[in-house]
């Protein structure tokens, strides 16, 4: 009996849960001994992962396999908006943090 289908060189893989944790991770910028810490898994579970995730993906290396990731809806975009503002905030901490120190400075020279 013939199957339609299998074995299509052109179907489409899917990433399991597992391998978007580590293609996550990946984006992230962790380098797989990390990963491997993170997960309780072994560097070279991590990289057997990793390889898995090049294979479905049609990846050649971390980058291509990020962008890759995210053309295909398994990782977020990047998203400049929210990173501007985690900058401001921390550019307001310290703006907050250096009138604080004027106010106390100049509250013991009075």
């Amino acid at each position: 009996m013939k199957r339609e289908g299998f074995h299509k060189p052109h179907t489409a893989r899917i990433l399991s849960p597992r391998e978007i944790e580590i293609l996550e991770a990946v984006n992230s910028g962790l380098l797989s001994r990390d990963i491997a810490i993170k997960y309780s898994l072994s560097r070279q579970t991590v990289k057997n992962h990793i390889c898995h995730i090049y294979s479905k993906l049609g990846a050649t290396n971390r980058i291509d396999a990020i962008n890759k990731g995210q053309s295909q809806g398994y990782l977020k975009p990047f998203d400049n908006f929210e990173v501007t503002n985690r900058f401001l905030d921390i550019v307001q901490e310290y703006i907050n943090e250096k009138r604080r120190e004027i106010s106390m400075a100049s509250g013991l020279t009075q």
